[in-house]
Formats: structure tokens, C-alpha cells, sequence
């Protein structure tokens, strides 16, 4: 039959004996692996949060067509009116100024590319 006093007198002996290392860092790895399920678990369940952008705003010049088929995604834009020039706060938010190590690259790569393209032409 089962003796609970004896049980607990073997607990106490593992974590006070010779093995009170191993008995220590048995239970920390068994803690750190319930403790990785459960945010496993948790992250598992959670659901990506939807963020709605102000910035999209349709303004439709012309009749919109939604394309046939259930694969047309929620919130699908068809058509939109396009400026002729960006502004400075587009220019700002859009374009990077490429650095001199960039354009350098782009240089030899270019060359390469036109004498591959020439190779031993007169």
C-alpha cells in the first residue's frame, strides 16, 4: 500500500542528498516547460487585431466593378484617383535618398552588365 510519511521522507532526502542539483534544476526545467505551454497556448489563441487605417480614403471617379468570386478580400479597392505630383509630406513619407555606397554598387553592377552585353563587339 501506499505510505504517505515515506513518500515525503524520499522527497526530502532527494532535494537535502547527494542529488540536490539535479533534483533543483529537474524542477526548474519542468517549470520552464509548463511556463513555454502555456504562453504557446495563449499566443495560440489570440487573435491578430485589425487595424484600421484613417489614411485609406476612396474617393471612386467612376462606377467601381468588384471582380466575380468569393475570393474579392473585405475592404477590397477597386480604383482610385492618382495625383500628378507627390507633395512634400509624400516625398517625405516615400522616397529614401539612396547613400553614395548604393549608387556606387548600382554604377558597377551597371557596368558589368553593359560590357557583359557588348563582350568583345568592335
Amino acid at each position: 500500500m501506499f505510505d504517505k510519511d515515506v513518500f515525503q521522507g524520499h522527497i526530502k532526502e532527494f532535494f537535502t542528498g547527494d542529488k540536490k542539483i539535479i533534483a533543483y534544476i529537474s524542477c526548474m526545467l519542468i517549470i520552464m516547460t509548463c511556463t513555454a505551454l502555456v504562453v504557446f497556448v495563449i499566443q495560440k489563441t489570440k487573435k491578430p487585431a485589425v487595424v484600421q487605417s484613417s489614411e485609406r480614403e476612396l474617393i471612386a471617379d467612376q462606377k467601381l466593378l468588384i471582380p466575380d468570386g468569393e475570393e474579392v478580400q473585405k475592404g477590397y479597392i477597386t480604383a482610385r484617383q492618382t495625383k500628378d505630383k507627390w507633395n512634400d509630406t509624400d516625398a517625405q513619407r516615400w522616397f529614401t535618398l539612396p547613400a553614395k555606397k548604393e549608387l556606387d554598387d548600382l554604377g558597377r553592377t551597371n557596368d558589368l552588365i553593359v560590357l557583359e552585353l557588348t563582350g568583345a563587339a568592335p
